[in-house]
């Protein structure tokens, strides 16, 4: 099968004996064109990038058994039954698609409400695309998949570049306030929670790329930061700590609330400061433990604990409280062997548990027993927030 590659300049013609599909091309049609024509048991192939060079060449040569080749493919561009296209991307689009893609990214995070955790943020990532943009995602996915797969991986990285921790920094000091004659008591502002320092970017085209979305992307972010709470004084100095680390024996997994948000129940809520989020457990709880680490030993004269999942429902109006177990009795556990019970009473606020001093450099809560929630209730243990006070 003879195949034509034609590469010369025809001069141009006069436009006026053009056929109207060809006019049009030459203004818009800018991929290589092949054409196929079939006489009496015999095929010619002929390619060129200009169709309109194409009708012109044809019209110039007499090709033995190929009579009125030129009306044939003057048929062929009206009818589409002979020509065959071979598609391209030009290097512009793709540029502007990879664009497109990461915007759409940038526009999923933007409607992320936590970044605890990696799954986490996809699962979320998944729900909203779905029900917000999933025709868009569609026409990405079947034109130009590839470039919508770079760009996802890119901000996945970012997000786990972001998350990496590589020190903590020291606490602040704590301004101490001691009581004046006459007064009754005196308050110290409470330590601020252990910054978190992100990894600085390698020095790489791939690592400049995912930080310029990362600006993009955290600069959108919701970010939990610790309310200060007025502490009142014991023996005329108290300050609150701020743990440098909280495991916990296990954690329930992840659930939406009625607006489809995503709410997460792992150990870090009991001390972000908020009493609407929780650490849970599946269960009633009993022997189950959550253990704060601090940077070296401290001096404990109070702990606090919130028993249960202090939350009211913004849409429905459900208190979380006693649609779940609530913890009725824990223990206290110090790394110098000393241990204290107390029992805690059925109401969401955050409940004292003395101490005498005890000098330690950790801190595990062990739930004992626990209250059942109603029949139609939830099966999990939280517990909302500790307070942890020292003078």
């Amino acid at each position: 099968m003879p195949l034509l590659s034609l590469t010369s300049k025809a001069a141009q013609p006069d436009r006026r004996r053009w056929p109207a599909s060809l006019v049009m091309s030459h203004q818009s049609y800018r991929r290589p064109a092949r054409l196929i024509c079939h006489h009496s048991g015999r095929y010619l192939t002929v390619e060129e990038n200009n169709p309109v060079k194409l009708w012109l060449w044809l019209e110039q040569h007499d090709f033995p058994g190929f009579p009125d080749l030129d009306q044939r493919f003057q048929v062929s561009a009206h009818s589409g039954d002979h020509q065959h296209l071979n598609w391209s991307v030009p290097a512009i689009q793709g540029v502007a698609m990879i664009i497109a893609g990461t915007a759409l990214l940038i526009g999923a995070g933007m409607l992320f409400t936590r970044l605890d955790q990696v799954a986490s943020v996809l699962e979320e990532a998944a729900a909203k695309v779905a029900s917000g943009a999933g025709a868009l995602v569609a026409l990405f996915l079947i034109g130009y998949g590839c470039y919508l797969i770079v760009a996802l991986i890119a901000v996945i990285l970012v997000n786990i570049q972001r998350r990496q921790v590589v020190g903590v920094a020291a606490p602040a000091p704590i301004e101490r306030v001691r009581p004046t004659a006459g007064t009754a008591s005196a308050t110290v502002a409470p330590m601020s929670q252990p910054a978190v320092v992100p990894t600085a970017p390698r020095s790489s085209p791939a690592a400049w790329a995912t930080s310029t979305v990362a600006v993009a992307i955290s600069s959108q972010l919701p970010t939990a930061t610790p309310q200060p709470n007025t502490v009142p004084a014991i023996g005329g100095l108290t300050v609150q700590l701020a743990p440098l680390r909280i495991t916990a024996s296990s954690s329930a997994p992840n659930s939406k609330d009625t607006q489809g948000n995503i709410t997460t129940f792992v150990p870090q809520n009991v001390g972000d400061g908020q009493v609407d989020t929780a650490w849970r457990v599946e269960g009633d709880g009993v022997n189950q433990w959550i253990e704060l680490t601090f940077v070296g030993p401290v001096v404990l004269r109070e702990v606090r604990v919130v028993p249960g999942y202090a939350k009211i429902d913004p849409r429905s109006g459900v208190n979380r409280f006693y649609e779940n177990y609530r913890v009725r009795r824990v223990r206290l556990e110090f790394d110098n062997g000393s241990r204290r019970e107390a029992t805690l009473e059925d109401r969401p606020e955050a409940q004292p548990i003395p101490i005498d001093n005890i000098s330690s450099q950790s801190l595990r809560i062990v739930i004992l027993e626990s209250l059942p929630p109603p029949s139609d209730g939830r099966p999990y243990t939280p517990i909302s927030e500790r307070l942890l006070y020292s003078g």
